[in-house]
């Protein structure tokens, strides 16, 4: 109905379980494609571990069905404190090879990260930024951690400060992951790469990005 009666030319699927049921993102991808929309994009969530080690040839897939861009949340690189948030120590490898693997059949990568989880260090927030430029996504996201009211976080560490959590305030926080974001995309190599894909796919942003960028150099050596 979107495509065809509204004329949607872009979907971003909101959904985090996109691909948790097996074989769900592969019908999704061949449904596309054998409805020829050929002129539809569209951008999902994933999570690092939903792909498997089929991971190849699903991208593959999704990208002959339109996919451009996917977003995952990796949180953090530390095995500890992902098994202190009940995430899996497996899952930086796994997206290492997602992001290469969308790498080669060109599909953007965008990897979120959270600072300021349960056992968090000045030495796993470096990790997580080395993690970054390492595996070089296309795009990253450092956030500062919120506790969720009704989350199993929130019900763990009911009452708890920011500083007795993990050692940082939450204006603290805040400022790391404002310099964490602004010395990502800093780095030349992704600078340059965020150049080509303004141009490639939004040549009319160009200048007000470049604008944006002089006073982020301004604002980040206050």
């Amino acid at each position: 109905m979107l495509l065809t009666e509204y004329k949607v030319r872009f979907i971003i699927f909101q959904d985090d379980m996109l691909a948790m049921e097996v074989g769900r993102i592969e019908e999704l991808s061949r449904s596309i494609i054998e409805k020829n929309y050929s002129d539809f994009k569209w951008m999902c969530i994933l999570h690092p571990l939903s792909l498997g080690n089929d991971s190849a040839r699903l991208m593959w897939l999704m990208k002959k069905a339109g996919c451009v861009l996917i977003s995952f949340g990796l949180q953090s690189t530390n095995p500890e404190i992902l098994k202190n948030i009940r995430r899996s120590p497996l899952e930086p490898q796994a997206l290492e090879n997602n992001i290469k693997n969308a790498s080669k059949v060109g599909i953007l990568t965008a990897v979120d990260f959270i600072f300021g989880l349960p056992g968090e260090t000045s030495e796993t927030i470096r990790e997580s930024q080395r993690y970054a430029l390492r595996t070089r996504p296309d795009f990253v996201n450092f956030h500062t951690f919120s506790f969720v009211p009704g989350a199993e976080l929130d019900e763990k560490y009911k009452g708890c400060s920011y500083s007795s959590l993990n050692g940082f305030t939450k204006p603290e926080l805040e400022n790391i992951c404002r310099r964490a974001n602004l010395r990502f995309y800093f780095n030349p190599r992704v600078l340059f790469n965020t150049l080509k894909l303004i141009y490639k796919y939004a040549p009319e942003h160009l200048y007000s990005f470049l604008k944006d960028f002089i006073l982020n150099i301004f604002n980040f050596f206050k």
